[in-house]
């Protein structure tokens, strides 16, 4: 332990999800078989590569801690290791409009300064806008339009004849 705290242990633990992983094995452990136990405490065999002493971990996809086991001894790993996400995922930065503008372009989006702001929105985006008022308007305005031209135009046909 105290070797691994000061940073004696030269072999890094924490790696990127997807990225392959090479250990090297000792003389001993060269004709070992092991075991790979992932997150979701699912094992799988890994095979050694005995020529040249080392051990090729390739299916690492899910986030988590990883432990590899010697077929011999399932109950100590022979190797503990965590699969990570990239830093560049959990930039939490603002982004400022320019970038929005770059990556969108200009007017291509809206900005929600507030849970409210936005909660409408979306309810905007989904629902939709109702369109009966506009409609009844129009309905309203030419019926008005033909009421008026209609009194303008037919007001002389209606006077009585004495």
């Amino acid at each position: 332990m105290m070797d691994y705290t000061s940073g004696g242990n030269v072999v890094p633990r924490n790696y990127l999800a997807g990225e392959a992983i090479m250990l090297s094995l000792n003389e001993d452990d060269a004709g070992t078989n092991f075991l790979l136990r992932q997150p979701d405490l699912k094992q799988l065999p890994i095979e050694a590569d005995r020529d040249n002493k080392m051990l090729l971990i390739r299916n690492g996809e899910a986030l988590g801690q990883y432990q590899i086991l010697e077929r011999k001894n399932l109950s100590t790993p022979y190797f503990a290791y965590s699969l990570n996400i990239d830093e560049t995922e959990s930039n939490l930065e603002q982004i400022t409009t320019d970038d929005l503008d770059q990556l969108l372009g200009s007017e291509r989006y809206q900005i929600a300064r507030s849970t409210e702001e936005l909660t409408r929105q979306v309810g905007l985006g989904r629902i939709g806008q109702e369109m009966f008022p506009i409609v009844l308007a129009l309905l309203f305005a030419f019926f008005w339009g033909e009421h008026f031209i209609a009194n303008r135009f037919y007001d002389h046909e209606q006077t009585p004849t004495e």
